[in-house]
């Protein structure tokens, strides 16, 4: 039976669309989440209604429609006129844009949807660690798990490497960590969030490329680190979830994570090596 022509056009816009509802979500998951875990009992993720964070008027249905709601009100709240804060729409944004990347580079539909998945979970995770320091498990532990099953046949790495990327992802951070601890008198570096979302990038990559991710992340979060002092914004305690999302998600994107990171530093792969180019 014929397909439609208009399925394959339709199908990119489809995806977008789905992904900025999906980024909607994460706006009251990044929103709401920290207060629940510091025990904040007066918000759930599915209760109270959404609202407008100044006025607290109840949100309509057609005030909910992803980024055309927003462009319809002009960036302010119907009620009380204040502006709608900037991050709703831009989740929203990503959102879809994480979809519909995730489309145009899977070769087939589930990839797709795994990595979709995978993209709004690190992006909520980027942005609750840069607002709170918190790296939720409601979202790290979904997000290993699912890297786990999609390599079940080796989707993105044979299912052994993702076991023990998991494994020696989590208990390479926790060693740091602790030895930190230790040298320093009890103060803290990394984060055990960190040791977990490092054993989410081994599910999802396998063991051979922590040590690419890990260099990866150190360069991205050193360099907005520099961004940020420049800008006058310097903090005493920088994030590093976002620079493992980013990692992770750019070494999946770029198929052969091996390769990648060895032709950025002018180096070419030798045999079980890497050589001077």
């Amino acid at each position: 039976m014929p397909t439609s022509p208009l399925i394959p056009h339709a199908a990119p816009v489809i995806a977008f669309l789905c992904g900025a509802a999906a980024g909607s979500f994460l706006s009251v998951l990044v929103a709401r989440l920290p207060r629940i875990i510091r025990g904040d009992d007066t918000v759930g993720l599915w209760a109270p209604r959404s609202h407008c964070p100044q006025c607290r008027r109840p949100l309509r249905w057609r005030e909910l429609v992803p980024l055309a709601s927003y462009a319809a009100l002009r960036g302010r709240c119907a009620g009380c006129r204040q502006r709608i804060p900037p991050l709703y729409p831009l989740l929203e944004l990503a959102g879809g844009a994480a979809a519909l990347g995730a489309w145009l580079w899977a070769g087939h539909w589930t990839e797709a949807l795994a990595l979709a998945v995978l993209a709004w979970g690190l992006l909520a995770l980027a942005v609750i660690d840069i607002r709170t320091r918190l790296l939720p498990d409601l979202i790290v532990y979904p997000l290993l798990w699912l890297g786990l099953l999609v390599n079940v046949d080796g989707m993105f790495a044979p299912l052994e490497q993702a076991v023990i990327g998991a494994a020696a992802g989590y208990l390479s951070l926790w060693a740091v960590h602790h030895l930190y601890r230790g040298l320093s008198g009890g103060a803290t570096g990394l984060g055990l969030g960190d040791c977990k979302l490092f054993a989410v990038c081994g599910a999802w990559l396998g063991w051979t490329a922590l040590s690419w991710v890990l260099l990866a992340a150190s360069v991205l979060t050193i360099a907005g680190a520099l961004l940020l002092a420049v800008r006058g914004r310097a903090r005493r305690r920088i994030a590093f979830g976002p620079g493992l999302a980013a990692a992770l998600l750019g070494l999946l994107a770029a198929r052969d994570p091996h390769a990648l990171l060895p032709a950025w530093l002018g180096l070419r792969a030798g045999p079980g090596c890497c050589a001077l180019a």
